[in-house]
């Protein structure tokens, strides 16, 4: 799905948390608008946004984290034995070490592991773009050429009106189901 940059958000079940936990946001249950013109008018591509056709979906509600799984958070995986990376914490390049850095250089099946290691789940898609709506979208990281230059850390940007960080831009994300 994704070359070089890869990580994980993931969605927990309203069972397990409760609504005052601060490292995760409540998307309301309700219709959404999802999909956008955009990149068949301004790209002129119909093929590759045929995925991206306006529509309405209806969703319960669901808890998802406020920000990007770290490179330690998904550390205590690995020492729990649980996660496997495919490159080492430290046999990574440097500038993409960083404790509070998003963790990537992860396939879907590790992504997926960590997720219910920690009691959730990847979001699908809908899920997802859901969550990253808003009237206010929140800070974008484009100031390098794609496939260039090293993720900024975790929640350095403004959150968008869901209370969510980094949903436009730094790194990839896994969704639970094809995109």
């Amino acid at each position: 799905l994704f070359a070089l940059i890869n990580t994980s958000l993931f969605v927990l079940p309203l069972s397990i948390y409760a609504e005052t936990d601060e490292k995760r946001a409540l998307i309301p249950a309700g219709e959404y608008s999802l999909g956008s013109y955009y990149c068949e008018e301004e790209q002129n591509n119909a093929d590759w946004c045929n995925d991206e056709v306006p529509r309405k979906v209806r969703l319960e509600d669901f808890r998802i984290d406020k920000n990007e799984v770290t490179n330690a958070d998904y550390r205590e995986c690995f020492i729990a034995g649980v996660c496997e990376p495919a490159i080492l914490h430290e046999d990574r390049p440097e500038d993409f070490n960083k404790p509070n850095q998003p963790i990537v250089f992860v396939n879907w099946k590790d992504a997926e592991t960590y997720c219910v290691w920690r009691g959730g789940q990847l979001p699908t898609e809908t899920q997802w773009e859901t969550a990253a709506q808003g009237k206010k979208l929140g800070g974008a990281h484009y100031q390098q050429l794609y496939a260039t230059g090293a993720p900024e850390e975790v929640g350095k940007f403004e959150a968008n009106s869901n209370g969510l960080h980094d949903m436009m831009g730094n790194v990839y994300e896994w969704t639970l189901d094809d995109y």
